[in-house]
């Protein structure tokens, strides 16, 4: 989904974009072996790629690493 929306995303980018904002399992926002960086959020991702898109000091708004505090 944010691939399609975003095409000139470099793998970086788009890596970045859905590590940071996953909805973590973990209480400091790390990869987990269990869950790896967390569950997918569609909305937060595509938020924090047209951030990353118009402003990357935007994008630092749009995460989820307290989502589960």
């Amino acid at each position: 989904m944010v691939w399609n929306q975003y095409p000139n995303f470099t793998g970086s980018q788009l890596r970045d974009v859905l590590t940071h904002s996953a909805q973590h399992f973990t209480d400091d926002g790390s990869r987990s072996p269990e869950s790896g960086f967390g569950m997918i959020n569609a909305d937060s991702a595509i938020r924090r790629a047209n951030a990353l898109a118009t402003n990357e000091d935007l994008a630092g708004i749009f995460t989820n690493n307290e989502f589960f505090t």
